[in-house]
């Protein structure tokens, strides 16, 4: 049987997604997002250097998975026109793994949501896997568990253009405490 969608629905990869936000990043739209229409809008970084990378690893002494560095290498983060969600560029983790220290030293806030009272956080282990948590920054104890597929993830935060996706199966998601001091 031959494949009828192929030229139409190809598989996402991180280049097919950083292309298509460009093109959204070159011009405004109007979109319907929490009821009501908005500028539908994106501001991408420029891609950091593989040395910027390799330095931001050094300095926080993790590793950084190699879709996520992959990711950087197209571009330094990004932010909404909403200025609400943000994926964050190098200089901002390190910020964030400096001033909270709510996260374990494997763990690096990729993104926030909400301004930035909600942190997307990577837990990245020894042998280059990583999963993916949402936590409230400051008031939850608990981290939510969202995966473990970047592209999955930065997908569905731009196709809700930041929107808390995440909350709809909070409840029956598996979930890590924060670490205390």
């Amino acid at each position: 049987m031959e494949d009828m969608g192929g030229e139409y629905f190809k598989p996402l990869t991180m280049e097919r997604l950083v292309e298509g936000l460009k093109v959204i990043s070159q011009k405004e739209t109007e979109a319907y997002h929490l009821g009501s229409i908005v500028t539908y809008s994106m501001r991408l970084n420029p891609p950091a250097t593989p040395i910027a990378i390799s330095l931001m690893e050094e300095e926080l002494n993790i590793k950084f998975p190699k879709d996520y560095s992959h990711f950087l290498s197209l571009v330094n983060g990004m932010e909404f026109g909403n200025q609400d969600t943000r994926v964050c560029s190098l200089e901002r983790i390190r910020d964030f793994h400096v001033n909270f220290d709510a996260y374990y030293d494997n763990m690096i806030v990729i993104a926030t949501a909400l301004g930035a009272s909600v942190h997307i956080v990577m837990e990245v282990k020894d042998d280059g896997s990583y999963r993916l948590y949402v936590t409230d920054a400051l008031g939850e104890a608990e981290m939510w568990y969202l995966g473990d597929n970047l592209l999955k993830f930065l997908d569905a935060l731009v196709s809700s253009y930041g929107y808390p996706f995440w909350e709809w199966n909070k409840k029956s998601s598996e979930y890590l405490i924060k670490q205390y001091y």
